[in-house]
């Protein structure tokens, strides 16, 4: 059987998508007003003694005055609660249950404010992100607010190339928002007002930020993506390809429990794209492959040139020819072990 035909098919469906998200992420417009009520800034921590310290002192330097920090530690090991502590301005909670999703719902509870925004333990921000971030919510009907997130001190390949395909699913997710079809975010920048904050699934390790913007997208809430450099919240690249894996596992493995349309949709024609990308390795013709491979580039090229002009970092794309022929591989072992086998995270094994 030759796989060369839905290989093409399946890329050219991919191809409309794609184009979709380049148009929502063209549409993407600055927020120029100024929110001035309170808002709360949750944090859930497990283990994050060497980086907690730097978000804390970032949070220290905002722009934005009216604001609280909660920190909920999810029973750390090491040394998260004293240093957490040494900042007199933070409050400190201990979590009852275990889970990053579960910490966050117990900050929101107790928090102060009605703007609730969330960034996570080991991340960097710069001195505007909270003006930046909660600007939409002047706009009454704005419900949920998502920012970009991007890696940092990117110094080797394998961390550069990790930060090019990080940068494809933030852009894309934005581009989704863009064109009404929102699916995906992450909760390292990520607001939302408190009213509606629904804290679903939380007996599943990681999903809080996918779940609770299916849950305003159903609700019909306004859903907004802010494209401002200003906004970046910056994490580490992982350090190695197991630990790569294991955050990929986890990220996929909330996929089977997606109830969104658009989001089951796009991420099985993800899937079914790469896997026949992947066959047709084994079964086509050179000629066949070359076609294929040359023609998925082709429908990437365009969206990735714009992410990385958008983040600053257009020295990493020349890791977005080798990524292509490595992805596919990548993205089939990825969904299928997500699904049926276990991952780490923070210390803890969770299974499917």
């Amino acid at each position: 059987m030759s796989w060369f035909e839905p290989t093409i098919l399946l890329l050219i469906l991919y191809a409309f998508q794609i184009r979709k998200f380049e148009k929502g992420w063209d549409a993407l417009t600055n927020f120029t007003s100024h929110h001035k009520e309170g808002v709360s800034v949750v944090v859930a921590a497990r283990d994050e003694a060497e980086n907690i310290a730097a978000l804390l002192s970032d949070l220290s330097q905002q722009t934005y005055e009216n604001f609280e920090v909660i920190v909920v530690d999810d029973h750390s090991l090491d040394d998260t609660i004293n240093i957490v502590e040494s900042f007199p301005n933070v409050i400190l909670l201990q979590a009852s249950q275990e889970g990053k999703k579960a910490a966050i719902a117990e900050a929101v509870e107790t928090a102060k404010y009605s703007t609730i925004l969330t960034t996570d333990a080991d991340c960097r921000l710069g001195p505007s992100w909270i003006e930046k971030m909660t600007a939409p919510f002047v706009n009454k009907q704005v419900e949920l607010v998502i920012g970009p997130v991007a890696f940092h001190k990117e110094a080797t390949v394998f961390e550069k190339a990790q930060s090019l395909e990080f940068m494809s699913l933030i852009t894309s997710g934005a581009g989704a928002i863009g064109v009404q079809q929102a699916f995906m975010c992450n909760g390292a920048n990520l607001a939302f007002r408190k009213a509606n904050y629904a804290a679903v699934d939380t007996d599943k390790a990681s999903g809080d930020d996918v779940f609770l913007l299916h849950h305003a997208k159903k609700n019909g809430s306004e859903i907004v993506f802010v494209k401002e450099y200003e906004a970046i919240v910056t994490t580490a690249p992982k350090p190695d390809f197991n630990s790569l894996l294991q955050q990929r596992k986890r990220w996929a493995a909330k996929s089977s429990d997606y109830h969104d349309k658009d989001a089951k949709r796009i991420s099985w024609l993800v899937f079914l794209s790469n896997l026949c990308l992947l066959l047709l390795i084994f079964s086509g013709t050179w000629r066949e492959v070359l076609i294929a491979f040359v023609l998925k580039a082709i429908i990437d090229y365009s969206l990735l040139k714009k992410a990385v002009a958008f983040f600053q970092k257009e020295d990493i794309f020349r890791y977005f020819y080798p990524l292509q022929i490595l992805y596919p591989f990548y993205i089939v072992y990825v969904a299928v072990a997500s699904q049926i086998g276990s991952f780490e995270w923070k210390g803890r094994t969770y299974k499917k």
